[in-house]
């Protein structure tokens, strides 16, 4: 996400993972305060103070473009993988051939445009104790898809704020002489 991912020593998968499951914990400075300065609203406006720069539209267009393409769906051998895992961790009271497969046309179905990471994280989550469900047994679909929309709600929520903040209108700084105008104007409006 942040260029500055592969220049770490440490791990680029658990560096990766982090800023797809915490975007802003990797996000620069300047980048953190125009997301926090951008308005509100349907037409997202940002003050004069924080115009992105023509260097730092290219970086957030990236990073947006980089995210989007990190929350794509799971392909269906992504989604195997990770029902193989649980499915190998949890013991399971399907026996019959058929309602087998419609066991793994619901998981399908539940997990139908959850990314990737968001599922191998809810994965990882549900293995080590650490998504509230109850260890016996393996969860549902609809658990399954919770864990990871948990997952990705934040990667999810930083790419609306990168896309608002590509959209958003520069506010035009007022210059002294309009507050100096509006402030005769409004002097003239008082009772003397």
């Amino acid at each position: 996400m942040n260029q500055d991912l592969t220049l770490s020593s440490e791990d680029p998968s658990r560096r990766l993972r982090q800023a797809l499951l915490d975007p802003r914990s990797v996000s620069p400075p300047w980048l953190t305060g125009c997301l926090k300065a951008l308005g509100e609203g349907l037409r997202p406006k940002l003050p004069a103070a924080f115009a992105l720069t023509v260097e730092q539209r290219a970086t957030v267009a990236e990073m947006s473009c980089r995210l989007a393409q990190h929350l794509a769906p799971a392909s269906p051998a992504e989604v195997g993988a990770a029902l193989a895992l649980l499915q190998c961790s949890f013991p399971t009271t399907i026996t019959d051939p058929t309602a087998a497969k419609a066991n793994v046309r619901a998981y399908a179905m539940a997990l139908e445009e959850v990314p990737a990471f968001a599922l191998e994280e809810a994965v990882r989550r549900i293995l080590k104790g650490e998504a509230g469900l109850k260890g016996s047994f393996m969860p549902t679909p609809p658990q399954l898809r919770e864990v990871a929309n948990d997952a990705s709600r934040p990667a999810r929520w930083h790419a609306v704020l990168l896309r608002r903040l590509l959209e958003a209108e520069v506010e035009r700084e007022i210059t002294e002489e309009e507050r100096a105008r509006v402030a005769a104007r409004f002097r003239t409006l008082l009772p003397n």
